[in-house]
């Protein structure tokens, strides 16, 4: 495919393109008799979860990509997801949420990154409680899942599921 990797960078248009896809992404929901072949996300964190209860609320019926990472590819404006081997059926808040993390890491302030996504029906209908509970989750889940691998874009992340933990704490 086409295209150039995608800046979620401060002032680069990427930056509207990518809540676009994800809005495509958002209106699929996979039938009953075809999620045979995808993994449920709760059950893909089950090993990092540091409360087996915090999982129920991962479940969905929503087609996951839940890899976003600056690696996505970006044609003629419009985002494209790339690299689908870590799709999942699970909440559908759980991409844009990523999303969030992704724009933290690349310098935007969880507030801001929070409003680039504000618009998707699945982060706004879901409870702030719940986003509450993914931002703990997801920091402590991925600094456990990347406590060995060295690499600047996975420091980066873990660091920015941190601080979008600690900002949505500083809202209550």
């Amino acid at each position: 495919m086409d295209g150039q990797r995608a800046s979620l960078s401060l002032g680069f248009p990427d930056v509207q393109a990518m809540p676009e896809a994800l809005a495509d992404l958002d209106a699929v929901t996979v039938p009953a008799e075809n999620r045979g072949g995808l993994r449920w996300f709760e059950k893909r964190w089950s090993h990092y979860a540091p409360a087996a209860r915090d999982l129920a609320a991962l479940a969905g019926p929503t087609l996951l990509h839940t890899d976003l990472n600056p690696g996505i590819l970006v044609a003629g404006g419009r985002a494209s997801l790339m690299g689908w081997g870590m799709a999942s059926i699970g909440a559908g808040y759980a991409d844009p949420a990523d999303l969030v993390i992704n724009l933290i890491a690349a310098g935007h302030h969880p507030r801001d990154a929070e409003a680039a996504v504000a618009g998707l029906p699945a982060w706004a209908g879901t409870a702030p409680a719940t986003l509450d509970g993914y931002a703990r989750l997801i920091a402590s889940t991925w600094l456990h899942a990347f406590w060995s691998i060295r690499h600047p874009w996975t420091d980066a992340t873990v660091a920015a599921a941190q601080r979008w933990a600690l900002h949505r704490r500083s809202t209550l």
